[in-house]
């Protein structure tokens, strides 16, 4: 198991665009991957665009990232730096 507490730094949170970069990200890898809030308790699927989106996860939110899995150990550092470098900005 991976854990690692991350920082939501884009300015707009995580809305759709952001939101769905994140799914499409996440699905490269086997192992399941959730973000996971204390109060109250709740759990978000990073593989699942609705999930994200129900959460409202802001700018500034530290969010514990959860993720379990036969590639945990690669897929949990690349995804918490993929969200904690995620912009509005679209590269080509």
């Amino acid at each position: 198991m991976y854990k690692a507490e991350i920082e939501i730094k884009n300015k707009l949170g995580l809305h759709a665009r952001p939101a769905s970069r994140v799914v499409a990200y996440s699905q490269k890898f086997k192992s399941e991957a959730l973000i996971c809030e204390e109060n109250p308790y709740k759990e978000i699927n990073l593989k699942s665009i609705i999930s994200i989106l129900s959460a409202n996860l802001g700018m500034g939110k530290i969010v514990e990232l959860v993720v379990t899995g036969e590639d945990e150990q690669i897929a949990g550092p690349s995804i918490a730096e993929f969200i904690e470098n995620l912009s509005d900005w679209i590269y080509k």
